[in-house]
């Protein structure tokens, strides 16, 4: 799985080349700069995990904490790709380390897939132990969503975070977002009305 996730990641970085080279006069951004933090929200417990990313044109820079692992900080610098129109993809192929109770080299992905209202955002990456190969893990993060209008969205959601304190695997459940201009608030209700469910509010900024 691991082989096929960094031969994914390349190959994605080698589609885009070919866009790129093919339409050299796209329109160059400027910097764009978003913080979020997440309340994890259990019965018996609770943890936040903050996140920052800046990214231009097709550099993209993020750090995290309690994320990869609890009082442990990650660090990536990745790729931006756009590609399409009315079916438009935002892909971020990445590569990071994580330092903490986990030390390990995170090969990644972040990307959003866009059609009329319709969307799905995921998170992907493989952690490769420095101290333990036993300790190699996979987590992933996953939304498919509706938006009926521009300042909100909703839908289902799945993860799968070495963070997570249920006996689940994969932990499944509804979210709700909220924009207003540069704010956003999402809620999000995992396992719902199981013994393993939990909450988890996050709350993010971009200028």
């Amino acid at each position: 799985m691991k082989t096929s996730f960094i031969c994914f990641c390349i190959l994605l970085c080698i589609t885009e080349r070919a866009f790129t080279q093919a339409d050299s006069t796209a329109a160059q951004h400027p910097w764009k700069v978003h913080a979020e933090v997440s309340a994890f929200i259990f019965p018996d417990d609770f943890f936040l995990s903050p996140v920052v990313w800046v990214k231009k044109n097709h550099l993209h820079l993020e750090a995290r904490y309690n994320y990869e692992d609890f009082q442990t900080a990650a660090a990536f610098a990745g790729y931006n790709v756009e590609v399409g129109n009315e079916l438009f993809l935002m892909a971020t192929p990445m590569l990071g380390f994580c330092a903490g109770n986990t030390d390990a080299i995170l090969p990644a992905l972040e990307f959003e897939l866009m059609y009329g209202k319709f969307g799905w955002y995921g998170e992907a990456e493989y952690a490769f132990d420095l101290h333990d190969s036993g300790d190699n893990f996979w987590s992933f993060w996953s939304e498919l969503y509706y938006s009926p209008a521009d300042w909100t969205w909703f839908g289902f959601s799945a993860q799968k975070l070495r963070t997570d304190e249920d006996g689940l695997d994969v932990q499944r459940g509804l979210f709700w977002a909220v924009q207003k201009n540069w704010f956003v608030v999402t809620g999000y209700y995992f396992n719902p009305f199981t013994g393993d469910q939990f909450a988890l509010l996050n709350l993010g900024v971009t200028f």
